[in-house]
């Protein structure tokens, strides 16, 4: 992952943004691998432990939501 641009905005929250990596929804890749309940939970607290170590990290994804993924 590349940065493309960093700053503040105007009222002085830092931001940074990054390339657009393309990718498919979290659901339609459940469903082509045909994953059962137990695999969806398994990658969904592996999902949680990235955005857990971002924000340690201080980054924090403002707009992760269902669109987005």
């Amino acid at each position: 992952m590349h940065l493309e641009d960093a700053g503040t905005t105007k009222n002085g929250i830092p931001f940074l943004a990054t390339e657009y990596i393309d990718g498919k929804p979290v659901g339609s890749y459940c469903n082509e691998q045909k994953l059962g309940i137990e695999d969806r939970l398994r990658l969904f607290l592996e999902i949680c432990d990235a955005v857990e170590y971002a924000h340690r990290q201080l980054i924090v994804h403002r707009d992760i939501k269902p669109g987005n993924s």
